[in-house]
């Protein structure tokens, strides 16, 4: 019963901060902080935290990360992270057999600034072609269906959209 109860007050949580994230966020109450950060630790420490979900379900988790993403950049790590780990959940639970990788370099590079590409892949069943342009809109879900049995609120990839924004870049799907 108390594992039980854990767990649930543990969903009960995640589904209250994404939609404090989200209202934030749609509030533009978010602002960026730009610290100095390793993305390729940052990177690391995402993958290595997922590595148990992923094992527990017989699938591989892969990180491919380029050996530019070793050096230090400027820039909001907690958001970087929070990006990587919706597209890493999203992946992961909707991946039955096979791997999820996760792949990242730097794609942009001035004095200023740095812009770098990071994608999950997987070789879950997919996403139909007309659900595609809703995807990262808020409370959308792919297939109510697998939604059910995996949880969620369709709130991550929109707060995965808006944060990527806020931050000078953007999210998609292929």
């Amino acid at each position: 019963y108390l594992d039980h109860m854990k767990s649930s007050a543990d969903h009960l949580l995640e589904l209250v901060t994404d939609l404090l994230d989200f209202y934030k966020l749609d509030s533009n109450k978010v602002a960026v902080n730009r610290i100095a950060f390793s993305p390729a630790d940052l990177f690391t420490a995402v993958c290595t935290g997922f590595e148990p979900v992923a094992a527990a379900k017989g699938i591989e988790l892969r990180c491919t990360l380029a050996a530019e993403l070793s050096g230090q950049v400027a820039g909001d790590p907690s958001r970087v992270r929070q990006i990587a780990e919706n597209l890493l959940s999203n992946a992961i639970k909707f991946t039955e057999v096979g791997f999820v990788t996760l792949s990242a370099r730097i794609v942009e590079e001035d004095a200023d600034s740095v812009l770098a590409r990071f994608e999950v892949e997987d070789t879950g069943s997919g996403i139909d072609a007309a659900v595609i342009g809703r995807l990262f809109s808020a409370f959308e879900q792919a297939d109510s269906s697998t939604t059910r049995k995996s949880g969620g609120t369709g709130l991550g990839l929109a707060i995965t959209k808006k944060l990527a924004e806020l931050m000078g870049g953007d999210a998609g799907v292929r």
